[in-house]
């Protein structure tokens, strides 16, 4: 059986995305921004967006609230959160 870590089995838990799909009625604005400042000075330039997404909030509190457990009293650490599971319910 797969665990995601020692004693907690892969199908009890599923894995937080860190970004979201955003709806697709707001496509439009976040393309032209996007495309607007990754074109610059150079208004030849031409774009292709692919998707539209937004960071889950759920998934930067956990990640701020456990690098700051993981840090404890040495703040010069740095820590890269590469999954994070909730139970399921």
């Amino acid at each position: 059986m797969a665990e995601i870590a020692p004693g907690y089995p892969a199908s009890d838990w599923e894995e937080l995305p860190a970004y979201l799909p955003v709806d697709p009625v707001e496509h439009r604005h976040a393309v032209i921004i996007a495309t607007a400042i990754a074109a610059a000075d150079r208004p030849e330039s031409s774009f292709s967006v692919k998707r539209v997404s937004i960071a889950n909030p759920e998934y930067r509190r956990v990640a701020c609230i456990a690098t700051a457990l993981g840090a404890g009293a040495l703040p010069e650490s740095s820590f890269v959160v590469k999954h994070i599971y909730r139970e399921k319910a």
